[in-house]
C-alpha cells in the first residue's frame, strides 16, 4: 500500500512501488487520493478492531459456558459422592443393626438355653439329693429298727 507521490513538473503518470497509477494527478490530488487511501486504511483498522472484540467476546463466552459447564459437572460429581457416601452409611447402619440384631438374638437364644441346662441340671441334683436323702432315711429306719429289734 504506497503512498502516491505527485510529480509537479509534469503532469505524466507518477510510478509508485514499481506500478503506474494509471491516471496524471496534480499536487492536490494526489494528497485527496492519498487522504482516501488513509480513510480506507482507518476503516480497515476499525473493521478489524471491531473483529477482535467481537472475537475476544465469543472467546470470553465461550470460557464463561466452558467454566459454566465444569462447575456444573463438578457439583454434579459431588451430589453423586454426598450421595454414595449417604447409601454407605445407611448400608453399614442397616448392615450394624442387623448385626447387632442377631447378636441380640443369640445371645438371648443362648441364655435361655443356658437357663434351661440349668433348670434340667438343678432338677437332676434336686431329684437325686431327694433319692440319696430318700436312701438314707430308709437306710437309717433300717438301722433304727435294726438296733430297736437287736435291744429287745
Amino acid at each position: 500500500m504506497g503512498l502516491v507521490r505527485a510529480n509537479e513538473k509534469t503532469s505524466e503518470n507518477v510510478e509508485t512501488n514499481g506500478e503506474t497509477n494509471g491516471f496524471v494527478c496534480s499536487r492536490y490530488g494526489a494528497r485527496v487520493f492519498n487522504f482516501l487511501r488513509l480513510l480506507s486504511f482507518k476503516e480497515l483498522l476499525r473493521t478489524t478492531v471491531s473483529s477482535n472484540e467481537e472475537l475476544l467476546s465469543t472467546t470470553i463466552s465461550s470460557i464463561e459456558e466452558l467454566l459454566s459447564i465444569k462447575l456444573s459437572s463438578i457439583k454434579e460429581l459431588l451430589s453423586i459422592e454426598v450421595s454414595s457416601i449417604e447409601e454407605l452409611f445407611s448400608i453399614k447402619v442397616s448392615s450394624i443393626k442387623e448385626l447387632l440384631s442377631i447378636t441380640v438374638s443369640n445371645t438371648k437364644e443362648l441364655l435361655s438355653i443356658t437357663v434351661s441346662n440349668t433348670k434340667e441340671l438343678l432338677s437332676i441334683t434336686v431329684s437325686r439329693v431327694k433319692e440319696l436323702l430318700s436312701i438314707k432315711v430308709s437306710s437309717t429306719k433300717e438301722l433304727l429298727s435294726i438296733k430297736v429289734l437287736k435291744s429287745y
